[in-house]
């Protein structure tokens, strides 16, 4: 492998944690159930439907032992099995419960 080839971890701002939790995505009047696979409280990738880049959603989060908890994000990309989530709007209970399962996870 040469300078030209070589690739390098993508560096993300957040911690990301693996996540298998029930989720909704809303976006207008659509809604689809899905799976939320990894979790940093910048964001999530939810396994389900695709969706146009920067639509705007809302994002119902079933989290282990904790009640649900909704959010505001915007679809950073798309792929086939499901999107990647930025988080535009975290209410501090989302806030603290994402980081409460963060840390867990990372412990």
């Amino acid at each position: 492998m040469n300078e030209t080839t070589k690739t390098f971890p993508v560096q993300r701002r957040y911690a990301r944690v693996a996540c298998n939790a029930a989720a909704v995505v809303t976006r207008g009047e659509h809604s689809a159930a899905g799976i939320c696979d990894s979790l940093s409280i910048g964001g999530a990738f939810f396994k389900g439907e695709a969706a146009p880049a920067r639509a705007p959603l809302k994002l119902v989060l079933c989290l282990p032992s904790m009640g649900p908890i909704e959010v505001e994000g915007e679809v950073c990309y798309s792929r086939a099995d499901g999107i990647g989530i930025r988080f535009t709007q975290l209410p501090p209970n989302a806030l603290m419960a994402i980081c409460t399962y963060v840390g867990s996870t990372l412990h």
